[in-house]
C-alpha cells in the first residue's frame, strides 16, 4: 500500500490527470480492443449514450457498437445520428450495426424532453446495462 502526499493545487491537478489516464485507458481498452481485451462483457449489452453525434459520445458509441453492444444513441441530431451509422455499418461488417443502433431523439437541456426519453427506453428496453 502507497501513500500519497499533496501538497499543492498543481499537484492535486497532476494527480488527477494522472488516475484519469490509468483509470479511462483500461476502461477504454475494452471498448477500443474488444477482440484482443480478456473482457468481452459488453457484447449484447444495451447502452445509453448521450452525445452520440460527435466528440466523445460519437466515438465511444462507434467503439461500443463495433464491440457488438445495443447501443442507444440519445441525441438531439437524428439526421445526423443516422449518417453515422450508417457509415459505421459500411465500415463493419461483423456485428449488425444498423440493427444495434436505437436512434432516439432527447433534448438534455429541457426536462420534459428528458422525461419523454426516459419513459420510452423503460417502455422498449427490459435492462440498461450501462
Amino acid at each position: 500500500q502507497h501513500t500519497i502526499t499533496v501538497t499543492t493545487m498543481h499537484e492535486v491537478a497532476l494527480l488527477v490527470e494522472v488516475f484519469k489516464d490509468l483509470f479511462l485507458g483500461r476502461l477504454l481498452a475494452n471498448i477500443y480492443h474488444p477482440a484482443t481485451s480478456p473482457h468481452t462483457y459488453i457484447k449484447g449489452k444495451t447502452v445509453v449514450v448521450t452525445g452520440c453525434t460527435s466528440g466523445i459520445g460519437e466515438e465511444t458509441a462507434m467503439r461500443l457498437l463495433k464491440a457488438g453492444a445495443v447501443v442507444v444513441m440519445a441525441c438531439r441530431k437524428l439526421d445526423v445520428a443516422k449518417k453515422l451509422v450508417d457509415k459505421w455499418s459500411k465500415e463493419c461488417k461483423d456485428f449488425p450495426i444498423v440493427e444495434n443502433a436505437k436512434i432516439m431523439f432527447v433534448d438534455l437541456m429541457s426536462l420534459e424532453s428528458v422525461e419523454a426519453f426516459c419513459g420510452k427506453v423503460v417502455d422498449e428496453y427490459t435492462t440498461i446495462d450501462v
